[in-house]
This record gives C-alpha cells, structure tokens and sequence, in this order.
C-alpha cells in the first residue's frame, strides 16, 4: 500500500474538508430555496403576526355547571404597516416609478401603494369589521353574561387596540353604545398587564440578545428570492428592498384580501411566504417565548389578576373581564402555559423540514385579532372549574389533569402555575418607575 507523507496527507485533507464545506452551504441554502414542501399549502398560515385571523371551531360546553364569568385577553384587528413598515413601501414604490425606464415590469414602473400614508399602525377597514363581528359571536355564545353593569374593559392606549375594544363592544351589544362603567385606558409604559414588554425595563435590555438567529435565517432564506426578482424585473434590489416588496403583497394580501396572483404578489413563489411565516417563528421564539426565561417571568402580573378575577367569581356574580393589548402579551401568556413549545430551540440554520414542523408557530399563536379565552364555571361538586380557548379553539394543558365533565380544576390549574402569581413585578423586572397591575390591585 502507498505511503503518504504529511504534506500530502494535509493537502488531501484541507480539500475533503474544503469539498464538506462546500456542500453543508449548499445543501443548507438549498432546504431554503428548493422547491416546497407537497403539503397543502395556505397562505394565510404563512404570515406569521401579520396572519389574517382564523375563526375557530368553537364547541359549547355541554356539562352540568354554570358559567359565571368569561375572560380574554385580545390582541388588536388588522392594521396597516407600522410607521418604519409604512414609509419603506411608499420609498420603494417612488424609487420604482424614478427608475421606470430601467425597470422591465410594467407594474412595478407604475407601482403604487394602496393604502393611506398618514395612517401607519392604525386599524384597518377589516380590523373593524371582523372585530365587531367577533363580539356578536360573543353575544350569541354568551347572552347570560351580556350585562354593562358586570362587564370590564381594559385597553392599551395605542388608537388601534382602542379601536379593536370599540368594535368588540359594538358587536357585544348589538349595535349600542359601547361604553362601559368599569373601563380602563392603561398607558403603555406602565401598564403590566396589558403591556408587559415595554412596562419591563429587564425586557427591554434582553429583547435584542437573540437577534443573530434571526438575522442568520433571514440572510439564508431571502438572499436567493432578492436575486431571482432582480433578475425577473431587470434592475437590481438589496435583500431589505425584496423584503419590503414581499411585505407589500403580504399586506395586500391580509388588507385587502388579495390572492398569490394579485397587487405584487404574483413576484413571489410558495417558499418565499412559506420563509417569511418561518422568519417570524424564529424571530418570535426568541423575543416573546421560549427564548428567554424574562418573556413568561413578565406575565405574572396578568396572572394575578386573572387569578384574582377567578378566584372571586362567586362573589362578583356573571360577570366579563375583557382586555385588548398586543401580539407582545398574547404570545408570552400563550408560552407560559407551556403550549407550543419544541424540544429544539430553532436556530437560523436548522433545516427547512425542521423548522415547518416545529410546534411554535405564530400564525397559530398570535395573528391578527388572537385572542386567550378563560371560561369560569360553578359545579356542584368540583367546585370553581375551567375551560381554555386559544382564538376560539379549546385546548388542553400539558400535564394536567382534566375532570370528568372535561374542564379543569382552579385549584390544581393555579396550583401548577403557581410561580405566576402573586408576584411582584417591578422587583421581577428591575423598574424604577412603579407600574400597575393585577400583581399590586387590591
């Protein structure tokens, strides 16, 4: 057998692992840009936050207890792009028509944005009406309960979260005039309840210190797509400009009920929408669930309140608690019960079969309009009971243990997550300014 002598043996090796190298990139960039998955494809489960809501398969309980209080945590309807989201598509759109000459797409040379300019983050059309349309589901459901004198209301000062609460309310009470005694207007930067994120200063300095995931991701996942369009309409983009386009169709899309083939969209392949959703799992794991032990810690200001209510359901008599806030409080409340969660944290190079597959999705989590549903029951013989809705779907607690009649137990629900409750916030969250919340209401 020939001998090889160690300069040889070197240079073979660095080219075997030159060769390893090459093809982990191209495989890996591959599972990005390959052709999709055959699972049935919907592209409204693709959008993460920016989903259009998708009404649940709501089922009535059908037990022996009463129902004596109702409580949700809402996050606002759909709206348009954020101010930063907002401004890039008008940006882009001029550079467009600036460039028209150069451009060998008609629609793009002419391109306009469909949408106000001056009205960024603000509720949309169809964020009011399906909200409204969400409280007359509510009055058909709950009618027993449907009383201004035992209903209240809480929302973040943001004009949209507002709004969301005032179409609600509309559709509640049939049309009526929606105010409501018990009502609450929380600002946002002390609010711990319905603004745990920003009313967190411990929040507020960890939130950015999983951002590589993200970035990886989005870099190995959007660079392709930026190339084949710029290629497809004969001038070059930068990868933040493909984005922007493809934020465009997504807001057309969920604004204005567009299809794949509409507005922009027609630019875009079935993996592009299929990254984005996975773009936002992976930003969102990080910044609102599992990521960081901060992002459920924070939330429990919202259970002692929740808690609290519960506890005295008996006393209040039927009553509704109603909150509408922010994808920000509804993605940790959903995390803190343990839902969704991986036994893998994703990383912005896991494999795309991978990444689909995982539990934590935000299009199921926290779309447009998601809301947390607590039903408090009264039975004879188990005493305070409850059902849990996740956007009007039921759904179980991992590793509890349900009743006969199918609801669980308050004292083994509140017994379980325990270390929620009673806390005290500030000290949690390291605030110098005094918030206010369920954790320190009387």
């Amino acid at each position: 057998m020939m001998k090889l002598n160690n300069p040889v043996r070197a240079a073979i090796f660095c080219v075997l692992a030159l060769v390893a190298l090459f093809f982990g990139v191209y495989f890996g960039i591959q599972a990005f840009t390959s052709k999709p998955s055959t699972r049935s494809f919907n592209v409204g489960a693709s959008l993460g936050s920016k989903s259009p809501y998708p009404i649940g398969n709501y089922s009535s309980y059908q037990g022996s207890c009463k129902l004596v209080q109702v409580q949700m945590y809402c996050r606002h309807g759909v709206r348009y792009g954020t101010s930063k989201n907002l401004q890039n598509m008008f940006d882009l759109a001029r550079m467009f028509r600036g460039n028209s000459s150069k451009i060998n797409d008609s629609k793009l040379s002419n391109l306009t944005v469909p949408f106000p300019e001056d009205q960024p983050g603000e509720l949309a059309p169809i964020g009011f009406q399906n909200l409204k349309d969400f409280g007359k589901r509510w009055l058909t459901r709950y009618p027993q309960l449907v009383n201004l004198q035992s209903i209240s209301l809480r929302s973040s000062n943001s004009s949209r979260v507002m709004n969301s609460a005032e179409s609600f309310m509309k559709g509640l009470l049939d049309g009526q005039a929606p105010s409501v005694n018990n009502s609450i207007i929380g600002d946002r930067a002390t609010d711990a309840d319905i603004n745990p994120t920003i009313s967190c200063s411990k929040y507020m300095v960890e939130e950015n210190l999983h951002e590589a995931e993200a970035k990886s991701f989005k870099s190995l996942a959007f660079t392709s797509m930026a190339e084949r369009i710029s290629k497809r309409i004969g001038f070059q983009l930068s990868l933040d400009q493909s984005l922007t386009l493809l934020d465009l169709c997504i807001a057309q899309i969920g604004l204005l009920e567009y299809n794949t083939t509409d507005g922009v969209c027609y630019l875009f392949e079935q993996k592009d929408f299929q990254n984005y959703g996975l773009l936002d799992n992976v930003d969102k794991y990080y910044s609102l669930g599992y990521g960081h032990s901060i992002n459920t810690q924070m939330t429990c200001s919202a259970w002692t309140g929740i808690y609290n209510e519960m506890k005295n359901a008996r006393k209040k008599g039927p009553s509704m608690s109603l909150r509408f806030t922010h994808a920000e409080t509804i993605t940790p409340l959903v995390a803190s019960l343990g839902l969704f969660n991986d036994t893998v944290s994703p990383t912005g190079s896991m494999p795309f079969d991978s990444l689909m597959n995982n539990q934590f999705q935000i299009s199921k989590i926290s779309p447009f309009q998601s809301n947390i549903i607590f039903e408090v029951y009264e039975c004879e013989q188990d005493g305070l009971s409850l059902r849990i809705l996740l956007n009007e779907n039921q759904v179980d607690i991992p590793n509890l243990r349900k009743q006969a009649d199918g609801l669980y137990s308050f004292k083994d629900f509140f017994k379980k997550y325990k270390s929620l409750i009673e806390c005290d916030y500030d000290q949690v969250c390291g605030n110098r300014i005094q918030t206010f919340g369920g954790w320190n209401s009387k």
